[in-house]
């Protein structure tokens, strides 16, 4: 139970753990003997409200003092009320659609690259979340990881998609499923724009909401690819806690030797990848390392 309970969590911080109520919330007070002296905030409650509008409630109404990862019509609303301030920040973590690379059209390549460039990611931008001024990802992981390589933002051309679906041998497109979980910031609406889009290149694509049990569920106990997952494409959050590009990366795209995989629910497999990760793993050199994960980016990208 070492971790899992308010009475093992052991640290070297300004702050203890005294009460934990899972999925609920945490309640931490100053650690009086803290190395660098006790901090002046006595106690803090760190809340857990799931739903973006609630936590948007909470934050106007006083309940709660800060909130994070507010939907964008909140965020626009809020910059205008007395006493609050909102600020922006540049995070590490990322959200969108993963290939399920055991489903049987997006396991080709072609069909993965076809269906990237068939989507419009400015449009968006524009349309979702300019205000805010959110960009599309360069990266498989975000800038301030360490080991990030701008790549540029993947480009939208339907005519290159067309010719990459032919070429993989599916001239007339197929019929896909996605699954969506909405409480990613906009994830619904984008991909109801992605559907669109994927319809002009020939794609059918329909879409699965799940609230978060379903996700949760349709994440873990597999240890068969595709296993009670019909989903081509699905939504997902990627933010290493390490700011580091060996978790952003290895957990997500090594083919696990256990076979079940761990956060790579995409079943994403290359030999390449699975070489090059280990060795960037024990590399103590810090620019060795960033080649070795741009190459790795490069591949995944």
């Amino acid at each position: 139970d070492l971790g899992l309970t308010a009475e093992t969590i052991n640290g070297t911080g300004p702050y203890k753990m005294v009460k934990w109520d899972k999925d609920e919330q945490m309640v931490f007070e100053a650690f009086a003997d803290y190395f660098e002296g006790e901090p002046p905030t006595k106690n803090f409650i760190i809340q857990i409200i799931p739903d973006q509008a609630s936590r948007a409630i909470a934050l106007e109404t006083g309940e709660v003092d800060i909130a994070d990862g507010l939907a964008v019509n909140d965020v626009m609303r809020l910059q205008g009320v007395e006493g609050i301030s909102v600020n922006f920040y540049k995070g590490q973590g990322l959200h969108g659609l993963q290939f399920n690379c055991a489903n049987e059209y997006t396991q080709h390549t072609k069909v993965r690259q076809a269906i990237s460039h068939a989507i419009d990611r400015q449009a968006i931008i524009d349309t979702l979340y300019a205000p805010l001024g959110e960009y599309a990802a360069t990266a498989p992981v975000s800038e301030v990881v360490f080991g990030y390589n701008d790549m540029g933002v993947v480009p939208y051309d339907p005519e290159l998609s067309k010719q990459l679906l032919t070429e993989a041998g599916y001239p007339d497109g197929f019929e896909i499923s996605i699954m969506c979980y909405p409480n990613y910031n906009q994830m619904l609406p984008a991909t109801e724009m992605i559907v669109a889009m994927l319809g002009e290149v020939g794609i059918t694509a329909t879409i699965d909401v799940v609230d978060n049990a379903g996700f949760n569920g349709a994440m873990g106990n597999r240890t068969t690819p595709g296993e009670d997952f019909p989903w081509a494409m699905f939504s997902m959050g990627y933010g290493p806690s390490s700011l580091d590009a060996d978790e952003g990366l290895r957990r997500l795209w090594v083919t696990s030797p256990d076979g079940n995989n761990n956060n790579n629910y995409g079943w994403y497999s290359n030999p390449e990848v699975d070489r090059i990760l280990p060795l960037a793993q024990v590399e103590m050199d810090p620019e060795k390392r960033k080649e070795y994960y741009k190459e790795v980016m490069q591949i995944v990208y």
